[in-house]
């Protein structure tokens, strides 16, 4: 097995595409800043049955900026573990697409502007934290993908289409997601329009849901799951005309309460990883 020590973007992007003649250990030794650059490109391990290790040893890579519909990193069979992504600006581009077999991130962290986290049913997160703005958090179009676990989740949409809502996708196991969530079409939503995939077992919601059309919002929950859901029914455009079905309610809890990670991980028994 190789292990290569990287201390800068080049040296990441020459280890993770090039020499691939054996399992390979990528071993990141320094912060990277690359918030002087733009990129036109992102990472791509070729689709090869070699597995890839990324050890980020808590190191953070701080100012990925990009203008283009791209993927930050297209990884395969393998690990990203321990590593930070901070004041991303890439409205146009996916963070992560696995290229083949599956890709695990591990304990990552991942601040700012994204298209999407993912769009492949073979990335997965665990015990990973998003403070992200973006169009949805997985898959495109109302589809079902990524798999997250352990992970908190703070989101922020940004409207990209008049025609279709902004949606989460992805499957949730143990989660906690807060944000806003914008609503512009012209008739009620339904689970496939909103949430899709698989709901979360003994996963938090708390949802705002802003400038969303002026006819009734039925937002449909599963309601056989285990879950904490809460609904900002206050910050709403309309909510008289909105409706909510939902199977348990988190109730008492102050907004501030519903954003800090100590106080969800006491309800959900779960540990969350520290936001920056």
């Amino acid at each position: 097995m190789a292990t290569v020590e990287v201390n800068t973007w080049d040296e990441l992007k020459t280890a993770i595409q090039n020499d691939w003649t054996e399992n390979k250990t990528i071993n990141i030794m320094s912060d990277i800043d690359v918030s002087d650059t733009i990129l036109t490109a992102g990472i791509t391990k070729p689709n090869n049955s070699y597995t890839l290790t990324i050890n980020g040893n808590s190191h953070k890579i701080n100012g990925i900026t990009s203008y283009s519909t791209t993927t930050l990193f297209a990884l395969n069979n393998g690990s990203v573990n321990d590593l930070h992504f901070s004041n991303i600006a890439a409205a146009q581009a996916t963070f992560s697409k696995c290229n083949g077999l599956r890709i695990n991130w591990n304990r990552c962290y991942v601040n700012g502007v994204l298209l999407r986290v993912c769009n492949t049913n073979y990335d997965y997160y665990n015990n990973c934290s998003f403070n992200i703005k973006s169009y949805t958090i997985a898959g495109s179009s109302n589809s079902t993908q990524g798999t997250f676990t352990n992970c908190y989740i703070l989101y922020e949409t940004f409207l990209t289409s008049t025609t279709y809502p902004t949606y989460l996708g992805g499957y949730f196991n143990n989660c906690y997601i807060g944000g806003k969530f914008e609503y512009n079409r012209t008739g009620s939503a339904s689970t496939s329009d909103l949430i899709s995939g698989t709901i979360p077992i003994r996963s938090c919601f708390n949802l705002e849901f802003i400038n969303h059309a002026t006819s009734a919002l039925t937002v449909y929950m599963n309601t056989t799951s285990n879950q904490y859901t809460l609904f900002n029914a206050d910050k709403m455009t309309n909510p008289s005309t909105t409706e909510y079905v939902f199977a348990n309610q988190m109730v008492g809890l102050t907004d501030s309460e519903m954003k800090n990670p100590a106080v969800i991980s006491q309800r959900t028994n779960n540990t969350f990883l520290y936001q920056d």
